[in-house]
This record gives structure tokens, sequence and C-alpha cells, in this order.
């Protein structure tokens, strides 16, 4: 299968399931080290990865960014 390069739609995105658990998919995402190749997460990976990268790039400073984030994808769900 070639790899996909363009964005999912939303519909899309929930037909593929997340690319680290097989759980439904929730978001997409791409990383220049992966040839930008286009990823589906389930939102639980999405907001873990959120989480990780936020606490990368700003450390702990960002929590009250991130409690909100969980709460928006968890009422979406």
């Amino acid at each position: 299968m070639k790899p996909r390069t363009k964005p999912y739609t939303a519909i899309g995105i929930r037909r593929v399931p997340c690319v680290r658990c097989g759980a439904k998919g929730y978001a997409s995402w791409h990383v220049c080290a992966d040839n930008n190749r286009m990823r589906v997460l389930c939102a639980g990976c999405d907001v873990a990865l959120n989480e990780m990268v936020m606490r990368w790039a700003w450390g702990d400073g960002r929590e009250a960014d991130l409690t909100a984030y969980r709460t928006k994808v968890e009422a979406e769900l």
C-alpha cells in the first residue's frame, strides 16, 4: 500500500484504526522523520502524544492546557 501523505478527512479518520494500539481513529498526525506520512491515532493515544510533546517542549508549565485538551477530547467521545 502506498504511504498516505495527504490529510485524512474527518470521516476517513474514523475508518482507520490507531497506528499505535488499533483502537478507533480520532485524530491524524505526521512527523518529518516519518517522511510526513499521515498516521491515525485513537483519542487516548492522541492525548498521550500531546502530553508527551507539550512536556518535552515546555516542561510542566502547561498543565492547565493539557487538562483542558484532555477534557475537550473526552467530551467529544
